[in-house]
């Protein structure tokens, strides 16, 4: 007798595990509930394992339907996304495919409305627990979704000799946690992963696990897949909790290993998250400060850890994945939440559009009324 799962329990499964954070051993146990009852049916074999893996071959399989290349989109795409099956910003600009990289030459006192906001940090909560594993267990969308792909980033590490530097800066632990060996136990200490700053969005190939800590190479790595797909593009934040530091060296590691990315990492215009800033000493706090950066607009640059606290919540039963499981499960629940953002960006941005509007006109106001107490003379040399 074969063992056989409908579409309707699959996709089920699918919602429960990206919106209610359920398990698969958890769900599983509520299907025997409702099937046999409490008292269970000792004649009824357990079914968790096919269960678990005919989920990972479900979820690629979505993945490559909603993301287009099961109709062969990849074709019409440009190399750097022609394989890629996930959720792109549609606020953000993306360059030939909802805008046209010709015209930022058009009014440069504008090319903020053809800026990319990037935001880059980690989290130590989605480790992963060193223990026996299956060795011929493999992720099914290594390198197509938002995980760099792991032959490429182990090549990477490899060749990379990073000795750990103290921070004479910041006193977060994105900086201590260079020289800390504390990871004894964990074959994955946390990921660090770059998003859009501005809407939240995880960005293709930008997320790396993170090995003993967060190190600077782990930062350079993960930004390689946003910048390939952002090179065209003249203005681009990004913004780190320890930017001051990451940055001294940052084109000296990419004339290393990607020199063909050295010129968009001279462009790129540095800062730090507003929270993160009170941490830091006086010159970074207010020269990488966005309140003072022209063409940030009220970008906060926290979004990412907002993002973080919602992947907590997956974070106890990810840790006790298989390595190839848990990136796949990884990149699923960060797909799910890039395309619940897609559906709910129109109502958002078009409330956000409506309060900038009430905003402008009252500062505007509060603007003009202070000029006019001041005199002539001092409005003109404050312009």
């Amino acid at each position: 007798m074969k063992t056989v799962f409908t579409f309707s329990v699959l996709r089920n499964f699918q919602l429960h595990a990206t919106l209610s954070t359920t398990s698969c051993y958890d769900y599983f146990k509520i299907l025997m509930r409702m099937t046999v009852g409490a008292q269970g049916d000792k004649t009824n074999k357990n079914r968790y394992r096919e269960l678990l893996i005919i989920m990972r071959v479900w979820h690629w399989i979505q993945a490559l339907k909603h993301g287009g290349q099961a109709f062969g989109i990849g074709e019409y795409l440009l190399k750097h996304h022609s394989d890629s099956v996930a959720t792109l910003c549609g606020a953000c600009p993306q360059p030939h495919i909802n805008m046209d990289p010709k015209v930022q030459f058009i009014d440069p006192s504008k090319k903020h409305k053809h800026a990319v906001y990037l935001a880059e940090d980690a989290t130590f909560s989605l480790d992963r627990r060193l223990k026996a594993g299956d060795p011929n267990d493999f992720c099914l969308v290594d390198g197509v979704l938002y995980f760099i792909k792991k032959a490429n980033f182990k090549m990477y590490l490899d060749k990379i000799n990073e000795d750990s530097e103290p921070s004479t800066c910041s006193g977060f632990r994105a900086s201590d946690v260079l020289c800390e060996g504390r990871y004894k136990y964990t074959a994955t200490s946390g990921v660090l992963a770059v998003i859009c700053a501005r809407h939240g969005f995880y960005l293709p190939n930008g997320m790396v696990d993170l090995q003993k800590g967060e190190r600077f190479s782990h930062a350079d790595y993960a930004l390689h897949g946003p910048l390939e797909a952002y090179q065209s593009l003249i203005t681009i934040f990004h913004s780190y909790d320890v930017a001051c530091q990451w940055r001294k060296k940052a084109q000296i590691h990419f004339e290393a290993h990607r020199p063909d990315l050295v010129p968009i990492v001279r462009r790129l215009i540095h800062v730090l998250p507003k929270m993160h800033a009170i941490a830091h000493q006086g010159p970074c706090r207010y020269t990488l400060s966005f309140n003072f950066t022209p063409h940030a607009g009220r970008t906060d640059g926290e979004q990412i850890e907002r993002n973080w606290s919602k992947s907590k919540s997956i974070s106890g039963s990810s840790r006790e994945m298989s390595e190839g499981h848990r990136e796949d499960f990884l990149n699923l629940f960060h797909d799910a939440a890039n395309f619940q953002r897609l559906v709910d960006s129109s109502r958002d941005l078009h409330k956000r559009l409506a309060n900038a509007t009430l905003e402008q006109d009252n500062s505007l106001k509060n603007f003009e009324q202070l000029s006019a107490s001041l005199s002539q003379d001092l409005v003109e040399n404050g312009r």
